[in-house]
């Protein structure tokens, strides 16, 4: 502002020193001149006051801003404060929950130790009770194997596991041995089996069991074949009759609407096979052995090398035109066909009449009782 109006002085001068007296001028020039020698004394005023205001300003705007600050942080106080006292609520529910979940886990660790330590005491008690009960049965049954031995031993001698090859005879009469498993016991003469399988079977066309000498064969009871006639329709399986029987204690009638039987006799051609003859009526046995036995069929022998045949033959059976439906049976080869009578019932031979499966059309079929050696 003072060079301002120091320039517009000069400017002043300069024009009046063309229309004013020298007096004018110097005197101009005089005020001119002591302005600019108070030039330095304005501009140290100058910064004086501007040094005033700014620190004026500044500290209006440092307490300003203080203020603001201070508001600012009263504000945000009061937003802060109640999130920090939800924020302990919630870290104090956290803490109780993390209590609780704990004291929960306690309680069913404990429960769950508790119920398997006692599941392990039952488990345990039974698996003793078991032991202990099967020990004793076993004892008892070890017991009972013992007095059967014991008495076996006392009646008939010592089952002996080293006798395979051992004579049967008066000096080792009453001897037992296992042979195979099997338990045989000596009579004097032979090695007889004892106990194991028993098989019952019909020797069909001889009155006498094969094999009652030397295989241990016993005879039940020997008759005749029956069966159905061959114009009836019915008929089953042949059944063995005891010769001799009479009315067998049954009642009798002279109705014909029953079950109607018929001694059966052999009839067609013959099965070329040792002595059986058509024509005759057909003799039976039942018999009894104390082995496991088998009827085999088709082959000429038994199948088994463990097997033998106690007696061979042919198979009859019913005609495939007649009504009557008779089952077929095994005939022996060599029996006894001596009685020609007939009453209508009758069994022709078996033969097959197709070329399959390695067997030959036309052929009459055999048949073997196997029992085991």
């Amino acid at each position: 502002m003072v060079r301002f109006a120091s320039s517009i002085v000069c400017c002043a001068v300069i024009a009046a020193g063309a229309f004013a007296d020298d007096t004018v001028v110097r005197r101009a020039v005089v005020e001119t001149s002591s302005v600019f020698m108070n030039q330095d004394a304005l501009d140290s005023l100058e910064a004086k006051i501007m040094l005033k205001a700014t620190e004026s300003f500044g500290k209006q705007s440092t307490d300003a801003i203080a203020a603001a600050v201070q508001s600012s942080i009263g504000t945000s106080f009061a937003y802060v404060e109640p999130l920090v006292q939800k924020t302990d609520k919630l870290s104090s529910k956290v803490d109780a929950t993390a209590s609780t979940v704990n004291g929960l886990k306690s309680q069913i660790s404990d429960s769950l130790d508790t119920k398997f330590d006692t599941f392990s005491g039952d488990i345990t008690k039974d698996l003793t009770d078991f032991k202990s009960d099967s020990d004793k049965a076993l004892i008892n049954a070890l017991a009972s194997v013992k007095k059967s031995v014991d008495t076996v031993t006392a009646s008939v001698g010592k089952v002996r596991t080293d006798a395979d090859s051992l004579a049967c005879n008066s000096g080792t009469k009453g001897t037992l041995r296992m042979v195979k498993g099997a338990v045989q016991g000596c009579d004097g003469a032979k090695w007889n089996a004892m106990g194991g399988a028993t098989s019952i079977y019909t020797n069909w066309g001889t009155d006498t069991c094969k094999g009652k000498d030397k295989k241990g064969v016993t005879q039940l009871y020997s008759g005749f074949a029956w069966g159905g006639e061959n114009d009836h329709r019915g008929g089953a399986e042949a059944i063995c009759l005891k010769s001799g029987g009479g009315r067998n204690g049954a009642g009798a009638d002279g109705d014909d609407s029953q079950n109607l039987m018929y001694p059966l006799r052999t009839e067609g051609p013959s099965p070329q096979n040792g002595n059986i003859r058509n024509n005759r009526m057909i003799r039976c046995a039942v018999c009894k052995i104390e082995k496991h036995c088998y009827l085999e069929s088709g082959i000429n022998g038994c199948g088994s090398s463990e097997y033998e045949a106690i007696y061979s033959g042919s198979y009859y059976g019913g005609y495939h035109q007649h009504v009557s439906n008779n089952g077929r049976i095994c005939l022996d080869k060599v029996g006894k066909y001596d009685n020609s009578n007939s009453y209508g019932a009758y069994l022709y031979p078996s033969k097959v009449r197709a070329g399959f499966d390695g067997r030959d059309d036309n052929a009459f079929v055999h048949c073997h009782q196997c029992c085991k050696k």
